[in-house]
């Protein structure tokens, strides 16, 4: 079998959006949970939306909430994936990944930063 990308639908926030997913066969789908953002959804309506993804991962998206707040929302909501965008530091993504998968995003906005990615 040929390698193959994983596709990954960010902002799922209806029951259509979700339907959507599930025709389209991707593999992940995320739930905004970043306050004040257009896409963001509340844990109750997250809990629906895992039910109508069926076998499509959902993955909560967050951006510097703390990992007791991140972990909190996941737990109701029954995520298992976790996508930070935020300042976390490494002991807060450490913590996460104790009990979750985690995607965490790095920007590389600078020569410097991407040399610390790099290692």
């Amino acid at each position: 079998m040929k390698d193959r990308f994983l596709i990954k639908l960010c902002g799922v926030r209806s029951t259509a959006g979700a339907n959507a997913c599930v025709a389209a066969n991707v593999d992940f789908a995320g739930l905004n949970f970043v306050s004040g953002r257009s896409r963001c959804v509340d844990a109750s309506t997250a809990v629906s939306l895992v039910k109508e993804l069926g076998a499509v991962t959902a993955v909560g998206v967050f951006q510097n909430q703390s990992a007791d707040e991140v972990a909190r929302v996941a737990d109701q909501v029954g995520l298992h994936w976790v996508q930070l965008h935020g300042d976390e530091s490494a002991d807060e993504v450490a913590a996460l990944a104790d009990r979750f998968s985690v995607i965490k995003a790095i920007t590389a906005a600078t020569a410097r930063d991407q040399n610390a990615v790099d290692g």
